[in-house]
């Protein structure tokens, strides 16, 4: 970000002659107020902030030497973000307003308006990007309930895998074997209006096995793991009828991968039939960030129990952690990523 650098003779730009101070806490522009000022920072720290979903979010912070207000200064519209002060504040105001505009960029070195031009883009990409983020809670809005991204991503994977089955079952019929190309091409024109990307959608169904990677790749041809499918699919549909929608986050996911991949090389105890009991130190999992939180978020959602008696350990089913981690990798995949209508 472009700097001023300020001297001494320098500090009697606006139409006082002199700077102003603030005091920590004051707001100096208004989101979508009207003024034309642009102000130049002496000394001190500003946040330029948008108000969104009732919440504060920081675009910036700005010191020493740097500018705030020159878009509604150059183009009067009005202001597209607020600004206080963070700290107290010395600034310089230039006047945008009439004949005093005019005289105080007149007033201003040669060398400072390709610094405002420059300077003048920075809130425009913000704001695109704003308007994306805007965009998205109005779709939430409207489809999902209490704003759960989960959700759709529960009910789209839910709605992906039963139109996959059906067209790959009506595919065989007459057919020794399906396309790949072609069932991918009809499943998607098929699926109408979509929220999940379609091609991550394939790429995790090969990942995770859910497709004889193979046969697909050496001869184009798409074989199902129909069984892997079904499973899958009664475990979405299970989430959506309790209206759960577990998403786990990327610790407890951490966690559970260490678990899958150490499994059989740390010391477990097995409490009868495939229920094993771990420790902490085992599972090498105190290097893992936010490993309370992480460890507390599968307590809740009961994917691992609490060892009876025993302090850092638990419990669990091995098999279910495995199916468990896999669907809930997949729908991280889609978390934060979820796209809207096409």
């Amino acid at each position: 970000m472009s700097k001023i650098v300020l001297k001494p003779k320098e500090k009697g730009l606006n139409s006082e002659g002199k700077s102003v101070n603030y005091n920590a806490g004051k707001l100096l522009i208004a989101e979508n107020d009207n003024t034309r000022k642009m102000f130049i920072i002496v000394d001190g720290k500003v946040r330029v902030f948008k108000t969104y979903m009732g919440k504060k979010i920081t675009l910036a912070i700005l010191g020493q030497g740097e500018i705030f207000g020159e878009m509604s200064f150059f183009d009067s519209e009005p202001r597209s973000a607020s600004v206080e002060a963070l700290t107290e504040v010395e600034v310089i105001i230039i006047d945008g307003e009439g004949d005093a505009r005019s005289k105080e960029i007149d007033t201003l070195p040669k060398w400072v308006m390709p610094v405002l031009k420059a300077a003048f883009g920075r809130f425009r990409e913000v704001d695109h990007r704003l308007i994306i983020l805007q965009s998205m809670y109005e779709f939430q809005k409207t489809h999902m309930r209490k704003d759960q991204v989960a959700q759709v991503i529960y009910t789209e994977l839910l709605r992906y895998l039963r139109v996959l089955k059906v067209f790959y079952k009506n595919s065989y019929k007459g057919e020794n074997s399906v396309d790949s190309k072609v069932l991918r091409k009809e499943f998607d024109e098929v699926l109408g209006k979509k929220y999940l990307t379609v091609s991550v959608f394939w790429r995790l169904l090969k990942d995770f096995d859910f497709v004889d990677n193979k046969q697909e790749d050496t001869e184009g041809i798409l074989e199902l793991k129909l069984d892997q499918i079904d499973a899958f699919s009664d475990y979405l549909l299970s989430e959506v009828k309790t209206e759960r929608y577990m998403i786990l986050g990327h610790s407890a996911l951490g966690i559970l991968r260490k678990i899958i991949s150490n499994f059989d090389s740390i010391k477990k105890t097995s409490k009868g039939g495939k229920c094993y009991i771990i420790t902490y130190e085992a599972a090498n999992i105190h290097s893992t960030a936010f490993v309370a939180e992480a460890i507390n978020e599968l307590l809740e959602y009961s994917v691992l129990e609490a060892a009876e008696g025993l302090q850092d350990a638990f419990q669990l089913h091995y098999d279910q952690v495995y199916r468990i981690y896999t669907y809930q990798t997949i729908l991280k995949s889609f978390d934060h990523t979820m796209v809207a209508p096409e």
